[in-house]
């Protein structure tokens, strides 16, 4: 359903452009108003996307990517601040966050879903039990070695995505930090079709740029 739509409308379009251009070619016998009016139905679905590729292979290549300042060791616990995963720790998150000899982690959880293993909103303490069970129990104060903060940001006018992770010390003190972004559109064949207009959130075309190295294993406990 979704592709007919797509290809419907793409069709759509191709006839209201091809029409156009033609009372263009019509009305006027100069070359550079016809040229430019085919240039014009050309680029108004793709403008965006194409910008964004303009700018998201320098970001790619110059401004993604991992420095990591000091190591520091002995960390048992890590307090995952402005965390995308607002309901906390999951089973399924479990072995994802408790690596490199993490004993616990701390989270603002905002919301509580079905897969939440916390109970309470607000800050959170969460640790494996002797079974392998994760537990959670609500906690006034931070007890964790370090933080670490992820950011997201979106560009205006083109369709990319950017996200820095930072470790730092309870005292403010920069680890490490890793860059990385995305680019997504919708598209057919790939092609980029209307992306702009944010008419449709499915089927996107998503382009990622990420450091492959673990910032976690280079910053702690190495």
């Amino acid at each position: 359903m979704f592709l007919l739509m797509i290809l419907g409308s793409a069709y759509l379009y191709f006839i209201i452009s091809r029409y156009c251009i033609d009372r263009i070619s019509v009305k006027t016998s100069k070359k550079w108003i016809i040229k430019s009016s085919i240039w014009f139905f050309i680029l108004l679905p793709i403008w965006d996307v194409l910008l964004g590729f303009l700018i998201y292979f320098p970001l790619c290549w110059f401004w993604s990517g991992t420095q990591v300042y000091e190591n520091i060791e002995n960390v048992k616990g890590i307090y995952y601040q402005d965390h995308s995963r607002n309901y906390g720790a999951t089973d399924y998150l479990k072995q994802y966050l408790f690596r490199q000899g993490i004993k616990f982690i701390e989270m603002d959880v905002d919301e509580i879903a079905k897969a939440s293993i916390a109970k309470d909103k607000g800050l959170n303490r969460f640790w494996i039990n002797e079974n392998g069970e994760l537990k959670a129990k609500k906690i006034r104060d931070s007890k964790s070695d370090i933080i670490v903060r992820t950011t997201h940001s979106s560009l205006k006018l083109v369709p990319i995505d950017l996200y820095e992770t930072r470790i730092f010390t309870q005292e403010g003190k920069i680890l490490s930090k890793r860059r990385g972004l995305l680019i997504s559109y919708l598209s057919i064949l790939y092609i980029p079709y209307f992306n702009w207009i944010h008419w449709y959130d499915q089927g996107l075309v998503k382009f990622r740029c990420f450091p492959k190295k673990d910032i976690l294993k280079l910053t702690v406990n190495p």
